[in-house]
This record gives structure tokens, sequence and C-alpha cells, in this order.
């Protein structure tokens, strides 16, 4: 369909210049990777509309330094020796709802400091918060 590779060319030229211009905003000799996860988040939120992006690390400080929330609390997880879901009510399952399911792209820092067992209950979380209503 040729509106469609239309549109595709019009999304790529979107994102190159969404990457210049983030790019020309950089500071400093090296960006580093912080800088990179934050230049993918303004990225996607530039093209899909601010929310489009879930950050998260699994400790404060390496969420402060690419502007996220801790993994526990991005997906509702609760911090105790189980790991296990925090809350299943419905108001909790709602609030996940609304953070996850207009995200186009999720980040997640420091990859290496988090265990299988924890990816699982991301991966869960997601699922329950992206499933067709009941």
């Amino acid at each position: 369909d040729p509106r469609a590779r239309s549109r595709g060319r019009s999304s790529c030229g979107t994102c190159s210049r969404l990457i210049r211009r983030c790019l020309h905003r950089a500071s400093g000799p090296c960006p580093g990777k912080s800088f990179v996860l934050r230049a993918i988040t303004y990225l996607v939120d530039g093209i899909h509309g601010v929310g489009s992006t879930v950050n998260s690390a699994p400790t404060g400080c390496a969420a402060d330094l690419i502007g996220a929330k801790t993994i526990h609390s991005s997906f509702g997880i609760g911090v105790v020796s189980s790991v296990k879901p925090v809350d299943s009510t419905a108001s909790a399952s709602s609030a996940l709802q609304g953070r996850l399911r207009p995200a186009h792209v999720i980040q997640i820092d420091e990859r290496s400091m988090i265990s299988a067992k924890l990816l699982g209950h991301v991966d869960h979380q997601c699922r329950v918060a992206c499933s067709p209503d009941e």
C-alpha cells in the first residue's frame, strides 16, 4: 500500500529529526547509557505521546538518573523476600493498567541487578495489566 509506505517514511523522518534534536541537546563529552535511555524516552514520547515509555530501574539511585521509578513501583511489585505482586485489588490493577496500557516501550536499566524471578513478576504484571477486560 503506497499510503502505508508514505506514512513509514514520514515516521522515519520524524524520528530522524527527533534524534538530531536530542543529540544536539547532549551535554558533556560522553552522554552515556542514562542519556541514551532518556533520548529513547524523548523520541518515543515525541512520536506516540507522553507516557508511551515506561522506565524503571532496580534502585532509587539508578531510577533517578534516568527520570524513572523503581521496578517495584513501576510494576506494582512488593519488596518482600518472596517478591510477589503487592495488591490485586481493583484500584491497584486499574492504576497499573493506566501506566502500562499506553506504553509502546518499556525500558529497564541495570538489568544485571535483576533476578529472573523478578523479571517473571514484571512479565506477569504486564500481562495482567494489558489483558482484555473481563
